[in-house]
């Protein structure tokens, strides 16, 4: 007798496919650097954020994450987003006071228009299957401006990290902002807060070696680890010990202005 297949049981048969940060970071990375140079083929003049401009992680079915900021002068804002998998299953939010300020969305994303000083809660919701997912941020005025390739070339030595942070068994969290990229000027630094976790990593590059500086600092801001980048990439691992209100530094040492990925593991 033949063994009927039913449709659950298909379903039940079907394994989770294991998450390759090399597949989806650098998947994800590349639309939203995709969307951003077709955008500037129309003559739109796209500028980098002040502070995080690109905002990524992994969401599961119904997940979202949330970036706030304040908006530094007047701009127009152009939203992109991406998914590994459909796009389409992903909706951008913007609010201000409570109130929406995004007037519509495609395929690609949404604009908005910030005015200076006010502070902003921007929302990447995930309608379909778990997935990474992001979402890039940019200014039509007074940003930094910087060439848009700099964030693939960032995303695949960072996805090749994430994967061996991964391998060493360390997770990503889920519905959180993990992912931020950003463009630090000549001379500049980006703070980001240190893990409440006792065992995790922190990781950051822009594809090329010897462009940043990544420390770690515990509250009293004294230096715990650091890793100048003579290596492609910047990686501190904490393991069993816990950083309270400590700060992750990311510098420029450079004369130009670099494009960062960074992002945290913890187990």
């Amino acid at each position: 007798m033949l063994a009927v297949l039913t449709l659950s049981s298909l379903l039940v048969a079907t394994p989770a496919k294991a998450f390759v940060a090399y597949d989806q970071v650098t998947e994800v990375i590349g639309k939203l650097a995709a969307s951003a140079k077709e955008a500037e083929g129309s003559n739109v003049k796209l500028m980098f954020n002040d502070g995080a401009t690109v905002v990524g992680g992994v969401l599961t079915q119904g997940g979202s994450l949330t970036w706030n900021f304040t908006a530094v002068n007047d701009s127009p804002y152009m939203i992109y987003k991406g998914a590994y998998g459909n796009d389409t299953e992903l909706t951008i939010d913007v609010k201000t006071g409570g109130a929406s300020v995004v007037g519509g969305q495609n395929e690609y994303g949404a604009p908005f228009m910030a005015e200076k000083g006010k502070r902003y809660a921007v929302t990447l919701t995930n309608k379909g299957a778990e997935t990474f997912s992001g979402m890039a941020m940019f200014k039509m005025e007074g940003g930094i401006v910087h060439p848009i390739a700099s964030m693939s070339r960032a995303a695949k030595v960072m996805a090749t990290s994430i994967d061996t942070s991964l391998k060493d068994g360390f997770k990503i969290t889920k519905n959180a902002s993990t992912l931020l990229g950003f463009a630090i000027p000549a001379g500049k630094r980006y703070n980001r807060a240190t893990s409440k976790a006792a065992n995790w990593t922190t990781i950051a590059t822009t594809g090329k070696a010897a462009e940043i500086r990544l420390s770690v600092l515990n509250k009293a801001q004294e230096s715990l680890q650091d890793d100048s980048g003579e290596a492609a990439d910047s990686v501190c691992v904490f393991r069993n010990q816990v950083v309270e209100s400590g700060t992750i530094r990311i510098e420029n040492p450079t004369s130009k202005t670099v494009f960062v990925l960074s992002m945290g593991t913890s187990r």
